[in-house]
Protein backbone atom coordinates (compact mmCIF):
# COMPACT_ATOMS: atom_id res chain seq x y z
CA UNK A 1 0.00 0.00 0.00
CA UNK A 2 2.90 2.40 0.84
CA UNK A 3 4.46 1.94 -2.80
CA UNK A 4 0.74 3.00 -4.45
CA UNK A 5 1.90 6.56 -2.16
CA UNK A 6 5.13 6.84 -3.10
CA UNK A 7 3.82 6.34 -6.90
CA UNK A 8 0.97 8.76 -6.73
CA UNK A 9 1.09 11.47 -8.82
CA UNK A 10 1.36 14.11 -6.27
CA UNK A 11 2.50 17.12 -8.26
CA UNK A 12 -1.03 16.95 -10.32
CA UNK A 13 -2.77 17.07 -7.35
CA UNK A 14 -1.63 20.18 -5.54
CA UNK A 15 -1.85 21.59 -9.32
CA UNK A 16 -5.85 20.60 -9.28
CA UNK A 17 -5.96 22.63 -5.48
CA UNK A 18 -4.06 24.61 -6.14
CA UNK A 19 -5.69 26.40 -9.40
CA UNK A 20 -8.34 27.64 -8.20
CA UNK A 21 -11.83 26.75 -5.90
CA UNK A 22 -11.71 23.36 -6.14
CA UNK A 23 -15.38 22.12 -4.89
CA UNK A 24 -15.67 21.50 -1.04
CA UNK A 25 -16.33 17.93 -1.50
CA UNK A 26 -12.64 17.58 -3.17
CA UNK A 27 -11.86 19.49 -0.29
CA UNK A 28 -12.81 17.70 2.74
CA UNK A 29 -11.75 14.45 0.71
CA UNK A 30 -8.28 15.58 -0.07
CA UNK A 31 -7.96 16.77 3.77
CA UNK A 32 -9.28 13.92 5.09
CA UNK A 33 -7.35 11.28 2.81
CA UNK A 34 -4.09 12.92 3.95
CA UNK A 35 -5.13 12.24 7.53
CA UNK A 36 -6.15 8.73 6.43
CA UNK A 37 -2.29 8.28 4.41
CA UNK A 38 -0.94 9.41 7.61
CA UNK A 39 -3.24 7.26 9.75
CA UNK A 40 -1.84 4.08 7.50
CA UNK A 41 1.72 5.03 7.77
CA UNK A 42 1.81 5.30 11.33
CA UNK A 43 0.24 1.70 11.82
CA UNK A 44 2.64 0.10 9.35
CA UNK A 45 5.68 1.60 11.01
CA UNK A 46 4.83 0.79 14.89
CA UNK A 47 3.70 -1.49 16.60
CA UNK A 48 2.55 0.63 19.54
CA UNK A 49 -1.14 1.46 19.74
CA UNK A 50 -2.72 5.08 20.39
CA UNK A 51 -4.10 5.64 23.49
CA UNK A 52 -7.34 6.87 24.33
CA UNK A 53 -6.15 10.30 24.68
CA UNK A 54 -4.14 10.51 21.41
CA UNK A 55 -7.36 9.35 19.58
CA UNK A 56 -9.23 11.93 20.94
CA UNK A 57 -7.05 15.04 20.20
CA UNK A 58 -6.39 13.23 16.49
CA UNK A 59 -10.22 13.46 15.89
CA UNK A 60 -10.55 16.70 17.20
CA UNK A 61 -7.53 17.95 15.04
CA UNK A 62 -9.42 16.19 12.16
CA UNK A 63 -12.87 17.93 13.10
CA UNK A 64 -10.98 21.29 13.58
CA UNK A 65 -9.35 20.85 10.06
CA UNK A 66 -12.98 20.08 8.58
CA UNK A 67 -14.49 23.31 9.95
CA UNK A 68 -11.36 25.24 8.55
CA UNK A 69 -12.28 23.75 5.11
CA UNK A 70 -16.20 24.51 5.59
CA UNK A 71 -15.91 27.90 7.24
CA UNK A 72 -12.73 29.08 4.44
CA UNK A 73 -14.41 32.02 3.93
CA UNK A 74 -15.66 33.35 7.02
CA UNK A 75 -12.19 32.64 8.44
CA UNK A 76 -10.67 34.58 5.76
CA UNK A 77 -13.24 37.18 6.26
CA UNK A 78 -12.43 37.30 10.19
CA UNK A 79 -8.67 37.32 10.21
CA UNK A 80 -8.28 39.84 6.90
CA UNK A 81 -8.34 42.73 9.26
CA UNK A 82 -6.25 41.44 12.00
CA UNK A 83 -3.49 40.40 9.52
CA UNK A 84 -3.85 44.00 7.49
CA UNK A 85 -3.20 45.61 10.80
CA UNK A 86 0.05 43.86 11.44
Amino acid sequence: MLELIYRARWDQAYLFLASGEPSLAVKLFALNAFFLVLYAIRKVSTQKTITMRGLVQLHLLIFLANCVVLFQYDIQRLTNPLILRI
